[in-house]
């Protein structure tokens, strides 16, 4: 009987002990990004028959249990996904907006500049020094056209880079969720710490492929892309980033993916964004230089010779074409030197030209700041899923706090008993 209480005392100094030394850990990682609170989940004993009935054996620890929450996982992976979408998609167009430079830095500037200067050429046609401000008009135009395109090719290329690193530490992820599918688990699936580690992974691995995660009760994982498996069991299924000249291209073993996430940003961003900006850009381009070189061919230089083209387009570069300032075609009639008419026409290209690129500059300005509030709106919502999981989730230090002072009062009422038990034990030998 006394063996008995013994023993009863016993599994309750050794089950506090396991509830304390858990509560320590969770202490512990209070601050340890994705660790989920565990708590050791203690049951009666399985009760003795003695001489009044069954009478209890004291108590247990049955397993260690670990907080989850589908529901919450399942937002938080939703939205950190879209977050991720909208979140590297704005940073691509928000260094475009800083390539375009618009308005202080951009064509824009240049392009009124060089109207200005035909206007004073038009008013002046034989002075020497409004015909070198026209040149160097067009080439500070010129100029600044190739550098927005430039920054928009090197725009492409760094956006190319990071979708490349992007993916391959998915792949990393998508190898580690493999390998830990491999891992030999009980009925209650993977301890707590891996379990951890395996939902970073798949938080990580949504909010950089927009990927969908589902986890069996036994702790295996799979993981989809657009209804396409890229973690089945134990074999990971890697991504693959198209070479140049394809960009934004990524595939799957079965073909090319659409991905959310971060890098289905990039993928917007490459595929779309950047190349309909360019592609703006280059038929503005186009345009502007018609319409200088089909206007300047109507009027004749100082000489009497047809105006010849102002700029050219050579491998996507455009270049001034006229040199000299002799070169330049002011008036409308052979001989008249004080007829600015053709340069008063260059000059009312303004009008249209001028206005062409504004509705440019317009239409991706309102591009870009839709994006820009689709990605705060997204944050907002991503930011909120994580804050409601970690608080349902995490550790709560003032709730770990009153734990290990209950915990700490069982203990000693259990060593208590233990002592306790050693007195009758005495004073049955003594008897």
């Amino acid at each position: 009987m006394i063996s008995s209480a013994l023993s009863i005392a016993v599994s309750a100094l050794r089950a506090h002990s396991y509830a304390t030394e858990i509560t320590s850990h969770n202490v512990a990682n209070a601050a340890t990004p994705g660790y989920r609170r565990q708590r050791v989940e203690l049951q009666t004993a399985f009760p003795r028959q003695g001489p009044l009935g069954q009478m209890g054996a004291g108590v247990e620890a049955a397993r260690i249990t670990r907080a989850s929450d589908r529901l919450a996982d399942l937002r938080v992976r939703s939205s950190t996904a879209q977050a991720g979408y909208f979140g590297s998609r704005a940073q691509v167009m928000q260094t475009m907006e800083v390539v375009f430079g618009e308005p202080t830095q951009g064509v824009t500037k240049e392009l009124t500049a060089m109207w200005d200067a035909f206007a004073t050429l038009s008013v002046s046609p034989s002075d020497s020094a409004a015909r070198y401000q026209v040149l160097s008009a067009l080439q500070s135009t010129a100029d600044r056209i190739n550098q927005v395109g430039a920054g928009l090719d090197q725009l492409s290329a760094d956006a190319s880079r990071r979708l490349s690193g992007d993916v391959a530490e998915a792949n990393d992820l998508i190898t580690r969720l493999a390998e830990l599918n491999r891992f030999p688990r009980t009925s209650g699936g993977l301890p707590a710490d891996m379990a951890d580690e395996r939902d970073r992974a798949i938080d990580q691995l949504a909010a950089t492929l927009g990927t969908v995660a589902t986890i069996e009760d036994d702790g295996q994982t799979r993981v989809t892309l657009n209804g396409l498996a890229v973690v089945d069991g134990e074999i990971g299924t890697h991504l693959t980033v198209a070479a140049p000249p394809a960009v934004g291209v990524v595939t799957h073993p079965t073909g090319p993916v659409t991905l959310g996430g971060s890098v289905g940003g990039l993928q917007a961003a490459l595929r779309t964004d950047i190349a309909d900006a360019r592609a703006d850009l280059d038929a503005f381009t186009a345009d502007l230089v018609a319409a200088l070189n089909t206007t300047h061919a109507t009027g004749f230089t100082p000489a009497g010779a047809s105006g010849g083209p102002l700029l050219t387009i050579v491998s996507g570069q455009v270049t001034v074409a006229v040199t000299q300032a002799a070169d330049l075609a002011a008036t409308d009639v052979v001989g008249q030197t004080q007829n600015g008419r053709t340069a008063d026409a260059l000059a009312e290209l303004r009008n249209t030209q001028g206005d062409a690129y504004r509705s440019l500059v317009t239409s991706l300005s309102g591009r870009i700041g839709g994006i820009v509030r689709s990605s705060e709106t997204a944050s907002t919502v991503a930011d909120e899923a994580s804050l409601q999981r970690d608080s349902g989730l995490g550790v709560n230090l003032d709730e770990e706090m009153t734990d290990l002072m209950s915990q700490q009062r069982a203990y000693q009422a259990a060593a208590k008993l233990v002592t306790l038990i050693d007195d009758m034990l005495q004073s049955l030998i003594q008897m």
